[in-house]
């Protein structure tokens, strides 16, 4: 239908992808964008605070797009990741060490098990739905295998935790082509 546009409220995980959301949205003239950072609760706050009458659509990816559906009764297209993704974000973290693990919501989990399925990788992969379970997923790698290098989701485990366990995490980052293709979730 020319000339009808569709306003989308983007809620990012992290700034890098609001910069994504808006630099995509601006290659369509039938988008209206309106994107925020906010990971997990911060991003079902940002809804709950939303003039949602004002939006067609909400785009967001993960957990955050999990606890927004919790919240809403407006559509939530979850950005999704490839396995491309997530063998990039493993050989990130194989620059840093050989002993990783990776850590994150079934968003991320998901495709790293197919992944290490097809390439027969033995690493541990942990799926959270939470961040107090991040918090101890990370302590219990951290104190069975001294240092390691956590290939983690791209939400608040990407820098909070890491750090905060000294250590690497590595964010995986949903890259442009999947802002234009976004999978629609139940």
């Amino acid at each position: 239908m020319e000339g009808r546009v569709t306003h989308i409220l983007g809620i990012a995980p992290y700034d890098g992808m609001q910069t994504a959301m808006e630099r995509v949205a601006e290659e369509f003239p039938n988008i209206q964008l309106d994107a925020y950072t906010g990971d997990l609760e911060a991003g079902a706050a940002i809804v709950r605070s939303a003039q949602l009458e004002n939006y067609d659509v909400i785009i967001s990816r993960g957990g955050t797009a999990d606890r927004i559906r919790e919240v809403t009764d407006l559509p939530v297209v979850s950005i999704q990741l490839s396995v491309y993704d997530v063998l990039r974000a493993i050989k990130m973290a194989e620059n840093y060490s050989n002993l990783y693990a990776i850590v994150g919501f079934p968003s991320i989990t998901e495709p790293a098990h197919t992944l290490c399925d097809l390439l027969r990788l033995d690493m541990d992969i942990i799926t959270i739905h939470s961040m107090d379970e991040t918090n101890r997923a990370l302590d219990r790698l951290r104190d069975h295998a001294g240092t390691f290098q956590a290939a983690a989701d791209g939400k608040a485990t990407k820098i909070i935790i890491p750090s905060e366990l000294q250590n690497l995490g590595a964010l995986v980052p949903s890259i442009a082509e999947l802002l234009t293709d976004p999978k629609p979730t139940e």
